[in-house]
């Protein structure tokens, strides 16, 4: 599926496989960054989708004018490839955006979270369905407030084609996300899902396409790759073959780089560092690691 919305769109689409049974499947979240955040080309690659596939559900949280929202500059597109198959999403969105959201950190010993995840999908859904301690204890008025400021600034950053910095914001919030996080009643934390994550058992339909798939691990205290192999599919190789090898690869990669202190994937990118900028939850944890866990 990644590889057929890049062809559709013309733009490189990322996201990750996974192997079930015999069978090679794409996991259901792909994504394309913009160089520049820009509405029309946007709507361009919207159309081009809505010709492709008929029905489609677009999730519109551009909103790039919109200072007040807590989730901007991202479109969804949900695709269905074939009735009875898992619904697919496509992000369409920019590197700065991604890093801010999906930049992790630690919430508690063994436990970490993203803003997209533990405020914007945890802690701020709360407060508007009505846990009104948890919005006066927490300070969280507060804390939605920094977030639409620094969010801000990221999108303005997206829009111009810049780069952003966002570690200096995630630190500075990290505190009071925290203190925001323990206050939530037990039984609804349990609940929640503090990281922005697709599960793996959400599936497409995988081309074998010659593009490149990618092994990556990386330490995610320290930000540094432990294991890294990118693989150029050519019409020489027997395509299952290979790609069996990699699952067997990626699967030793999950037994000795085990969550939450390191994070691994096998997915159809162009180069590890484009997977990182893409999918941000591969790049060191932002503020401190806290005691209870080895590093």
């Amino acid at each position: 599926m990644h590889d057929r919305l890049a062809e559709i769109l013309d733009e490189e689409v990322i996201g990750e496989v996974t192997q079930v049974g015999n069978v090679f499947f794409d996991v259901g979240l792909g994504r394309v960054c913009l160089d520049r955040l820009d509405p029309r080309r946007v709507e361009d690659y919207v159309a081009r989708l809505r010709k492709a596939f008929g029905a489609i559900d677009v999730e519109d949280h551009l909103h790039l004018t919109d200072p007040d929202e807590i989730v901007r500059g991202m479109v969804g597109v949900t695709l269905r490839p074939a009735p009875g198959r898992s619904p697919y999403l496509l992000q369409i969105t920019s590197r700065p955006v991604l890093a801010y959201y999906e930049q992790r950190f630690m919430l508690e010993p063994g436990v970490l979270g993203d803003l997209m995840g533990t405020l914007c999908n945890g802690v701020a859904h709360l407060v508007r369905s009505g846990e009104a301690p948890l919005g006066i204890l927490g300070g969280c008025d507060g804390i939605l407030e920094q977030h639409r400021n620094h969010l801000d600034a990221v999108i303005k950053a997206a829009v111009n084609g810049e780069a952003y910095d966002v570690q200096p914001d995630l630190e500075q919030m990290l505190e009071r996300t925290r203190e925001a996080w323990r206050l939530i009643p037990f039984p609804l934390r349990q609940k929640l899902r503090p990281l922005s994550t697709v599960k793996t058992d959400r599936i497409a339909p995988h081309d074998p396409v010659l593009r490149r798939t990618v092994l990556l691990a990386t330490n995610l205290v320290d930000g540094k790759i432990t294991y890294q192999y990118i693989h150029q599919h050519n019409p020489l190789e027997e395509y299952e073959q290979v790609l069996t090898w990699m699952t067997e690869v990626h699967q030793a990669m999950m037994r000795t780089y085990p969550p939450p202190l390191f994070a691994a994937a096998m997915a159809r990118a162009s180069s590890v560092e484009r997977l990182m900028d893409y999918f941000p939850g591969f790049r060191r944890i932002a503020g401190d690691v806290l005691e209870g866990e080895d590093a």
